[in-house]
């Protein structure tokens, strides 16, 4: 339609849908290698800018998180659980401030692991039927909590 008309063409997704060049803008490029793009992507911390874009809005992460967490990525690339909401299904599981997830269903989380790659792993889950099994450090233990998704 807007090839038809020669008018620009606005699309609205979240930013998994455009992050690195991939999703919506690499088909539209794959689809109409003439088409000129500009992205805008959200910046939520100062180590989020990039030279690769060079539009972004301020958006911070949301308070409110469906299993009830806040992860954060801390300096050295561990994921550090930063607030447990009460009730929750996190709490509920047993997750408190200050555990150190080290995988995810089996899956190691390294340093270079970003915070999409364990939604990822927690969607796939849901989409199993099956829980979220996080292996975590507590101090120097080391526990297995199981987090009910459905």
């Amino acid at each position: 339609m807007a090839k038809k008309l020669n008018q620009p063409v606005l699309i609205l997704a979240g930013a998994g849908h455009v992050e690195n060049g991939w999703g919506i803008e690499y088909r539209l490029k794959k689809l109409t290698p003439q088409a000129r793009i500009v992205r805008i992507l959200p910046l939520r911390t100062p180590e989020e800018l990039s030279s690769l874009n060079p539009l972004y809005f301020y958006c911070p992460m949301p308070e409110v998180a469906p299993l009830g967490m806040i992860i954060k990525k801390d300096d050295q690339g561990q994921f550090i659980v930063e607030k447990v909401l009460k009730p929750s299904k996190a709490y509920r599981a047993g997750i408190r401030t200050g555990d150190i997830i080290i995988q995810a269903n089996k899956q190691n989380i390294s340093a270079s692991a970003s915070l999409f790659d364990l939604h990822k792993i927690a969607i796939a889950a849901k989409k199993k039927g099956k829980p979220l099994c996080l292996k975590i450090k507590r101090g120097d233990k080391y526990l297995v909590v199981e987090i009910k998704l459905q």
